[in-house]
């Protein structure tokens, strides 16, 4: 995962495959209740988006079709909540903000239906700004990104806080509030060279 978000995808390619097949023996010998969300689950929908950074999008959604089935068969809300969550952001990294927003509006009916899922909600919050400020209200999606980047920073959230702030800089150029935009990409950048 941090060779992902150093922006090493061909190293990250490398360890997800090898945690796939070390998550594989974990099954035979763990409790299913051992984790809240599965690690091959992870590594499967980790392993699409560093696919796609490598130009193997087909592969990539083979992968996250992999990891949708696993996620169905455990039937458990955590390894589902996290399969949703990396499509949508596998779909934000090819622009498709009509398949964010579905995905947003499961992640939140899963989010209603199992529990409370903090770090889901403050996800679906910023996925689904991301997807309004594409679609419809590029200050309105920037509001929604910054309740998500606030929620997830309250919980401790920190991997994902880069992104989330660059998500905020392109809702607010969308809108035309430039130096609102490089506010937001400053912040980004300081939250990146602390990975």
């Amino acid at each position: 995962m941090v060779e992902s978000e150093r922006g090493h995808p061909r190293f990250a390619r490398q360890w997800l495959e090898k945690c796939i097949d070390e998550a594989n023996s974990l099954d035979e010998s763990s409790s299913r209740a051992l984790f809240a969300a599965d690690p091959t689950v992870l590594a499967l929908g980790l392993l699409a988006t560093d696919l796609l950074h490598l130009g193997f999008v087909k592969q990539g959604r083979a992968r996250l079709r992999e990891a949708h089935d696993r996620a169905r068969a455990l039937r458990q809300p955590g390894p589902q909540l996290a399969v949703l969550w990396l499509e949508a952001e596998f779909e934000v990294r090819i622009g498709n903000a009509e398949r964010v927003a579905e995905i947003s509006e499961q992640l939140i009916a899963l989010i209603e239906e199992s529990g409370p899922w903090p770090e889901g909600r403050a996800a679906h919050s910023w996925l689904r700004g991301w997807a309004r400020a594409q679609l419809e209200d590029p200050r309105a999606g920037y509001r929604l990104i910054k309740e998500g980047y606030e929620q997830a920073f309250l919980l401790g959230m920190r991997i994902w806080a880069s992104q989330t702030l660059g998500y905020a800089a392109e809702a607010l150029g969308r809108a035309g509030d430039w130096t609102g935009a490089r506010r937001e990409l400053d912040g980004a950048m300081q939250c990146a060279e602390a990975v």
